[in-house]
């Protein structure tokens, strides 16, 4: 990717938060978890890693003074350090909102897969509507199947209007 727009941004924010919970949900810490891991996916994240996309989180963040209101004044080496500093912080930030927003619809999401079943939010929504369903050890799959989608029909309190079945996976959707 040589230029970061403002849609790229976003999206990226969306699937670095996703990550962030997943893995925190998925090693049984959750909420407590949840923000190192967006910390660290962050460090690690290729537009964090290379200077040439600094200025450009920095251009598409709504937090480009995260550092400074995180951390008070700024101490670097050099002109680029500091804007690599600046630009860790509105990514941190913009992807600590974006988990945020997700964060109630996650952990609904996320419960189930402590039971070795997955459910995965499609719809971009705060207010899920699709969801897709991966179960994995089972032995009796169609059993599996049936019992993930009353579990996630109690969850999210709604009957299922179509569902969409091949052979390790299940999409639903709820009626809007």
């Amino acid at each position: 990717m040589s230029e970061i727009t403002w849609k790229s941004y976003r999206v990226e924010c969306d699937s670095v938060a996703e990550e962030s919970l997943r893995e925190a949900y998925e090693n049984g810490s959750g909420e407590d978890d949840v923000y190192d891991r967006v910390h660290e996916n962050v460090e690690n994240h290729e537009w964090t890693i290379y200077y040439r996309f600094h200025t450009q989180i920095l251009q598409q963040s709504d937090n480009d003074n995260a550092y400074f209101e995180d951390f008070g004044s700024l101490e670097a080496d050099s002109a680029s350090d500091a804007i690599a500093k600046m630009a860790w912080a509105a990514f941190c930030r913009d992807v600590s909102e974006a988990v945020s927003s997700r964060q109630d619809v996650m952990q609904r999401t996320y419960k189930l897969f402590l039971h070795d079943i997955s459910w995965v939010d499609h719809s971009g929504d705060d207010l899920p509507t699709e969801y897709e369903c991966t179960i994995t050890g089972e032995d009796d799959e169609d059993n599996a199947f049936y019992e993930a989608v009353r579990q996630l029909e109690t969850e999210v309190g709604q009957t299922i209007a179509t569902y969409e079945r091949d052979v390790q996976s299940l999409t639903v959707t709820f009626p809007d």
